[in-house]
């Protein structure tokens, strides 16, 4: 069971690792929608989870709780990804300057509000010194919510952030006026996986300081090399 636990893991780190890379080149909403919530990456956390635990109960891990609590966390990152999945809304909102707007198309075709408006105060293409080439597409969009309005500045380089959704520049129209903007908006998940991420870090240094482990072990053996 250890030696296809450690397989998971490194599969795991892998897969994280290209993510990673993925992420750079295609920006967070891309990998969210793509791997993040995909049923084989939830999957991979599924098994991972059901052999630590089958592991935690074998080894009589509550007995030593920072290695306890690194599996743990990964149960935890997983009903983070879970929650992604089930409870994440992903689609796009078409605005015009100066028209409001306060419905956005899901991904599965259904409109879904907003609890705010959106209007397009204006739009720009910026271009590379010298050439016709897109070097950015810049949105300046007012949400207007029951308290106030505020300036929400929108680009490819910059996902805006308005009452838990998350807006990211998607397309624009052929006459400037209009864009098109990628809708993300995850009330639970993301906040379940930072969890799960704070009690891995935790665990991790626990575990390295920790003087029951195996690992600290092998670090008093090797300085008692020197």
């Amino acid at each position: 069971m250890k030696n296809i636990v450690m397989t998971l893991y490194a599969l795991l780190v892998v897969c994280m690792g290209l993510i990673t890379v993925i992420e750079k080149l295609s920006g967070t909403p891309y990998v969210v929608e793509h791997f993040y919530g995909s049923w084989w990456f939830v999957t991979l956390w599924a098994l991972l989870a059901g052999c630590g635990l089958v592991y935690m109960v074998r080894q009589k891990l509550h007995r030593r709780v920072a290695v306890m609590l690194l599996h743990l966390s990964f149960i935890v990152i997983l009903l983070g990804a879970l929650l992604t999945w089930l409870t994440a809304e992903k689609g796009t909102v078409s605005l015009r300057v100066g028209e409001s707007v306060s419905t956005f198309q899901m991904s599965d075709g259904n409109t879904a509000d907003f609890p705010f408006s959106l209007t397009l105060k204006d739009f720009k293409v910026i271009n590379y010194p010298g050439t016709d080439a897109p070097l950015d597409y810049q949105s300046r969009v007012t949400v207007n919510d029951e308290a106030d309005g505020t300036m929400l500045a929108v680009s490819m380089n910059n996902i805006g952030e308005a009452g838990g959704y998350r807006l990211f520049q998607s397309g624009y129209d052929s006459d400037g006026k209009g864009i098109t903007l990628g809708v993300y908006h995850d009330p639970w998940g993301i906040g379940v996986t930072y969890l799960g991420y704070l009690l891995l870090f935790l665990s991790i240094v626990w575990t390295m300081f920790s003087r029951h482990t195996h690992i600290r072990t092998l670090y008093r053996k090797a300085i008692g090399n020197y």
